[in-house]
């Protein structure tokens, strides 16, 4: 959403659902995550959606288009900074969910 300057309410349940599923198998490979407790577990999972909805809240707050643009360059800057993946560079699909777009 941040990268690519998506609103939740454009996103369709396929999507969602892709989304959902592409977390699971992701969450699921993990070796270090098999290493935690089911509570540090989640703890993590209460930690990330906190982040994400920091991110969300900041950017209704800062409805001013003006505002926008740089919170959402900053939520792409730290993404970027600890997951080494730029956003703008993904898209949504509903089959796949999550997928890196030919940018060139």
């Amino acid at each position: 959403m941040f990268g690519a300057g998506l609103t939740p309410d454009k996103i369709s349940e396929p999507v969602r659902a892709a989304v959902r599923l592409q977390a699971h198998r992701l969450f699921a490979a993990d070796p270090v995550l098999k290493l935690l407790t089911e509570g540090q577990r989640q703890g993590l999972a209460d930690t990330l959606i906190r982040v994400q909805t920091a991110d969300y809240l900041a950017l209704m707050v800062s409805a001013d288009p003006k505002k926008i643009g740089p919170v959402m360059d900053e939520v792409a800057r730290q993404f970027q900074e600890q997951f080494g993946h730029d956003v703008a560079k993904l898209g949504l699909t509903p089959d796949q969910g999550f997928v890196l777009r030919n940018t060139q």
